[in-house]
């Protein structure tokens, strides 16, 4: 797939997008090595008055495009658009839709947090992430659980309180919106005792520092 960018750099965002929809594509910089005949024209414009991202898809000899407009953004941040025009358009194209939408990469929860310390209600969080990032609702209303169990963790915190991240690599399933290194259960769990048994030893190692 060859991915164009035209008044913004947020190629990476459409990359990731892109492989929720494409999930084996692989992503060329030269036109001429585009050899499965994918390409995507991504254009931000900015007036006076407004935003306005529009994309353009070609696979093959079908073509979607969309364009999505908003006001202008007081931290120049126009993201959202720009990968909710990419995502309605590919939507458009193949027929699927997402549960998380244009999210990507990790912790979807952090933004539902961000909302509740402004002071937004749940139904005003559901409604933010459906408008803004095309999250379902039993997504939302998952966000906005873990949001409130992680908020309960927080106020424990004191001055000596710190987070730690543990990494366990193996799931039952791979979250769309996941870009972490992951493996199946199912095809690790040979290695599965071993990795644990070196991670407790590391922990040990770190508690004794």
């Amino acid at each position: 797939m060859y991915i164009e960018c035209r008044g913004h750099e947020e190629r990476n965002l459409l990359q990731s997008i892109a492989l929720l929809f494409y999930p084996l594509s692989r992503f060329e910089m030269d036109l001429d090595q585009n050899i499965d005949q994918r390409r995507v024209i991504s254009v931000l414009s900015i007036s006076n008055t407004e935003a306005s991202a529009y994309t353009g898809v070609t696979d093959g000899d079908c073509f979607s495009e969309y364009e999505v407009k908003s006001p202008l953004s007081d931290d120049n941040d126009y993201s959202d658009i720009i990968g909710k025009s990419f995502y309605i358009a590919l939507s458009n194209l193949l027929g699927y839709k997402s549960p998380w939408g244009t999210l990507t990469g990790i912790r979807p929860v952090r933004y539902v947090k961000n909302l509740m310390d402004k002071g937004m209600n749940p139904e005003e969080i559901k409604k933010y992430l459906n408008e803004t990032f095309l999250v379902t609702e039993n997504k939302a209303d998952l966000c906005i659980d873990i949001a409130k169990r992680e908020d309960k963790l927080l106020k424990l915190n004191d001055d000596k309180s710190f987070s730690l991240y543990i990494s366990i690599p193996f799931c039952p399933s791979r979250c769309n919106y996941c870009s972490f290194v992951s493996h199946s259960i199912e095809k690790a769990k040979g290695i599965i005792p071993e990795y644990i048994k070196m991670l407790c030893k590391e922990i040990e190692l770190w508690g004794n520092l």
